[in-house]
């Protein structure tokens, strides 16, 4: 099954992150890798696994952009 995380749900991630700063975050099923980066601004290590290929490629590429 694979969830959607609008735009709402991103900005609820921030705020709950920003608040816990946890040090270590495990993301089971990576996608487009929008969460994951957000989970990486606010976390010591993001822990993300993956088992689609189009979605491991296209998170290669969104985190870093993301993360700039």
């Amino acid at each position: 099954m694979k969830i959607i995380i609008g735009d709402q749900d991103i900005q609820k991630l921030h705020k709950v992150l920003s608040n816990l700063r946890p040090q270590n975050s495990l993301e089971l099923g990576t996608g487009s890798g929008r969460a994951t980066a957000i989970l990486a601004k606010y976390s010591g290590k993001v822990f993300t696994l993956e088992q689609e290929a189009k979605f491991i490629q296209a998170a290669k590429t969104n985190i870093p952009k993301a993360l700039l």
